[in-house]
């Protein structure tokens, strides 16, 4: 073809050119090669197109098979992720939950589990199958959360799903993030962490994930790990303290909470009358034995204990407030002395069987010391001259094994009031024990002499003695000083205990207040009273003049229990003023008279 087109050519040429002479026959030729070479370039031309159409088909068919092996090679990607994430799902120890609302007929907007569950879940819940039911009803009616809080779980989820993430982060607090599921095996901890899966074409909430982990075992092990380190502490607290002295304290603890018990159990047997009216009198001497337990456990720094006390102190708070018998309060009353007995058991089992204590009241004696007394003694008996002072030494050797001298029951107590004034803010008082004679006190009389003196010596700290700034600005040492003496009675009769300090004294003002308010007195009354009948009026019960009830002091035990507790053994307590240190507040000395009958000397 591309000949005879260019045969046309040269003939048009040569024609044009003259070379050729002219004419009709010539020219027909002429134009029949003009005519030839349209043709032959139509069909070039075609040929061309066709040339084009075939790359281009070989193309689109070589792109739709790289296109259908793409397609087939990411199907074959999905269902491989799809069988690790399901694989991750069915063996992942974590109940993974995902929420979202039911797209069935008839159940549009009710909130169901997504297939995309874990199997452990199903595990959790004790369900085979999760997928599209509720989960209240298959998972939170079987934990130990209210009714009231699986409502908010339902509102939070329902609000946020086709809402911004930020409704679900304004309404988090309401998830909680643990709970108790019930099951055939037991109790479940699970904790609970909640997130929104947002849709990244619509920034809204598509779903929610709740992630369940059991932490059953974890807790477990958090427990045993409290446990273990509340013993080291209590072993560390209790091995620093005197083998006896600790032995003494679980002996007097024991003593204080039997009482307490018997107390209690009379009390119950009239709880059902309402309009019991003698309930006070044993409410009262409940109180006072409880504030002397908790000043006890306060001295050997036991905490747990006079945490307990002291929530027990608060019922019978209430109860002394009113002027009707509360009986439901008996139940409180009895968790409180339930905890009490838990921590003295716990402060038992790690004296005697932790560290090794013995249990028994045996007092361990050197031999030699006991055979050295025997020797003086025999000597004295066999001389015709009897030295009567040489054997009344010996005979108080032996009472130093088994009896305690004043002085060393009151040091035994010190350390814990001074822990007390610390707490305060204030500093560690001096104590200064003055005594004319060697005094014994009576195992008998030992818990009445240490509830006194407690009492008496956290009122000074409590009360008395300043704040180390204030004592500074009025000249005095920054820390206060205790002053204790003791002796006995010119007719030989009476044990006397004097305990003062160098505080800013008894307040007047206050006093009068608190008994104004109390209806104790009038203000006519109050204006013919001399300071003695003022101050006399804080024995009264339930008088105090503390601002704020606290753990320390504002419970009104005082000087009553103080002065009932001297009474009931036939003893008595004065305060005697000594001097107006301004014109409302007076030094004074706590006196305290007790029968010799309960000391030895």
């Amino acid at each position: 073809g591309w000949t005879i087109s260019c045969l046309g050519f040269g003939l048009n040429a040569l024609y044009a050119s003259g070379v050729i002479p002219s004419g009709d026959s010539k020219m027909q030729i002429g134009l029949m090669g003009q005519f030839g070479e349209i043709i032959l370039l139509s069909f070039a031309f075609a040929e061309r197109i066709n040339n084009m159409r075939t790359s281009r088909n070989k193309a689109q068919n070589d792109l739709s098979l790289q296109l259908r092996s793409f397609n087939d090679n990411l199907q074959v990607e999905v269902k491989e992720k799809t069988r690790a994430i399901r694989s991750i799902l069915d063996n992942v120890s974590l109940g993974i939950m995902p929420l979202q609302l039911s797209d069935k007929k008839g159940e549009e907007g009710s909130c169901i589990i997504g297939a995309d569950h874990s199997e452990y879940l199903s595990q959790i819940a004790s369900e085979e199958v999760l997928a599209g039911k509720d989960p209240f009803l298959v998972f939170f009616s079987k934990t130990d959360i209210s009714a009231d809080s699986v409502s908010q779980i339902r509102s939070t989820v329902f609000g946020a799903i086709g809402e911004d993430p930020i409704q679900f982060e304004l309404n988090r607090h309401h998830l909680p993030t643990s709970s108790v599921l019930k099951t055939a095996d037991g109790d479940k901890e699970l904790s609970m962490d909640w997130s929104p899966i947002v849709n990244e074409q619509t920034d809204v909430i598509d779903r929610i994930l709740l992630v369940l982990k059991d932490v059953t075992e974890i807790k477990k092990l958090e427990l045993e790990r409290k446990k273990h380190d509340r013993n080291m502490a209590l072993v560390s607290r209790i091995v620093k303290i005197n083998d006896v002295k600790y032995s003494e304290f679980i002996r007097l603890a024991d003593n204080y909470l039997s009482e307490i018990e018997n107390t209690f159990i009379q009390l119950e047997k009239l709880s059902f009358d309402a309009q019991i009216s003698n309930f006070k009198p044993m409410v009262s001497r409940i109180y006072r034995v409880l504030h002397t337990t908790k000043g006890l456990s306060r001295t050997f720094d036991m905490t747990e204990m006079s945490d307990a006390v002291h929530n027990a102190e608060s019922v019978c708070q209430e109860w002394q407030n009113s002027d009707q018998f509360d009986p439901y309060k008996i139940s409180v009353f009895r968790s409180c002395l339930t905890l009490i007995h838990a921590s003295l058991y716990e402060y038992k089992r790690i004296n005697f069987d932790v560290l090794g204590r013995k249990r028994n009241s045996m007092i361990s004696v050197d031999r030699a010391y006991i055979e050295n007394a025997i020797r003086t003694l025999s000597a004295e008996l066999e001389d015709e001259n009897l030295d009567r002072l040489q054997i009344a030494r010996v005979v108080l050797d032996f009472k130093k094994l088994y009896l305690k001298e004043v002085k060393t029951l009151i040091s035994e107590d010190i350390k814990g009031l001074v822990n007390i004034s610390l707490k305060l803010g204030k500093e560690a008082p001096e104590f200064h024990f003055q005594s004319d004679s060697t005094i014994f006190v009576k195992p008998e009389f030992e818990s009445a002499l240490r509830t006194v003196f407690i009492h008496s010596l956290r009122n000074s700290i409590d009360h008395g003695i300043e704040m180390p700034e204030e004592r500074l600005a009025a000249g005095k040492s920054a820390s206060g000083n205790i002053h204790v003496t003791s002796y006995l009675s010119q007719d030989g009769k009476h044990f006397i205990l004097e305990i003062q300090d160098d505080g800013r004294g008894l307040q007047m003002d206050r006093i009068s207040q608190k008994a104004l308010a109390m209806g104790l007195v009038t203000e006519e009354q109050l204006s013919r009273m001399t300071p003695q009948k003022i101050v006399d009026l804080i024995f009264y019960p339930g008088f105090s003049t503390a601002a704020d009830l606290s753990d320390m002091s504002g419970r009104g035990v005082g000087m009553d229990s103080i002065q009932k507790t001297i009474q009931e053994h036939g003893g008595k307590v004065d305060i005697v003023l000594k001097h107006g240190n301004s014109q409302s507040n007076f030094a004074f000395i706590l006196r305290f008279s007790i029968p010799i009958r309960h000391m030895d000397t």
